[in-house]
């Protein structure tokens, strides 16, 4: 450590370093006197009751764990990782979790739970210390911000070898989502916002409950091009790009005309706004195919 030098001065500007926080988490074992792992246990876990968290590869959590597999290749096939213990780095990246501790964990940034910690101190995590103007992401103490909706989300990002992960949270609304993915070429912020982007657009737009005999159209429906996704709400239908990142930014109402002809309104960027969606059925009285348009998309049964 006395031969490392800085890359930059002190506060001139951001980087993120996992030696950083492993000497973070030395600072804890030595203020503390305890280990790593029990401290969190002690001050984190059990707090919360995030039973499956853990900076140690247990055999409870071994015998659950999925397999973190490596980037697809070229004529190979992804590369499945061994389990690692990360020992003095597992502040840094050697923790363990699942989809409902995190939520807990999450639940505990929201503004009126302070199990963890008192208002001002989450205060002080988010205040701004880099601000980015190229990207609009900017960095607080252990979290980012991005805007959806015009809202700011704050979020964590962590990975290891074989897995990546994302914690996404609006303290204004005490709404987030919790990303996991068990592979590496998979940037889970990115599914953060896409969730967001749902997320805003049907807290402006509820779903209603569908008029009799609209249901029969929901689905995804293939073209050469994309996939398009159709639900019912109230007496029209919602059809959007679901593999998009932004997939409701584009969304279209269709109206009923007539018997399975339906108008295409939205926004002017919406593609075939004003058009009219015509949805083929079967002889069994299945829908099996929509024309939007001048495009056919057939439905995919799954």
């Amino acid at each position: 450590m006395s031969k490392l030098t800085l890359p930059f001065a002190p506060n001139s500007r951001w980087k993120y370093s996992n030696l950083g926080f492993s000497i973070l988490g030395a600072v804890v074992e030595a203020v503390s006197e305890l280990t790593y792992e029990t401290y969190i246990q002690k001050h984190v876990c059990q707090k919360l009751g995030m039973d499956l968290t853990s900076s140690e590869l247990t055999k409870t959590i071994k015998d659950q764990l999925t397999v973190g597999y490596g980037r697809k290749l070229p004529s190979k096939n992804r590369e499945a990782f061994p389990l690692i213990e990360t020992n003095a780095m597992a502040s840094a990246t050697g923790l363990t979790s699942n989809v409902r501790d995190l939520l807990k964990f999450m639940s505990a940034q929201f503004k009126g739970n302070i199990i963890l910690l008192a208002e001002t101190s989450k205060q002080e995590m988010r205040k701004i210390g880099w601000k980015n103007a190229k990207d609009g992401i900017n960095q607080a103490l252990g979290l980012r911000t991005f805007k959806s909706g015009g809202h700011t989300i704050y979020y964590h990002s962590g990975g290891f070898q074989g897995y990546r992960c994302n914690i996404a949270f609006d303290v204004n609304r005490n709404i987030g989502v919790v990303i996991l993915t068990s592979v590496i070429e998979i940037d889970p912020k990115d599914y953060s916002s896409l969730a967001f982007n749902i997320i805003n657009y049907f807290l402006k737009n509820p779903l209603l409950f569908p008029k009799p005999g609209l249901a029969k159209y929901e689905g995804i429906y293939r073209d050469i091009w994309e996939d398009s996704a159709v639900l019912a709400s109230g007496k029209n239908l919602i059809g959007f790009y679901p593999n998009s990142f932004e997939p409701l930014s584009r969304a279209v109402i269709l109206k009923p005309i007539k018997k399975d002809v339906f108008e295409m309104t939205g926004s002017d960027e919406v593609e075939g706004a004003g058009e009219l969606a015509y949805f083929n059925l079967d002889k069994n009285n299945q829908v099996n195919r929509v024309r939007w348009g001048a495009t056919y998309s057939d439905r995919l049964h799954v």
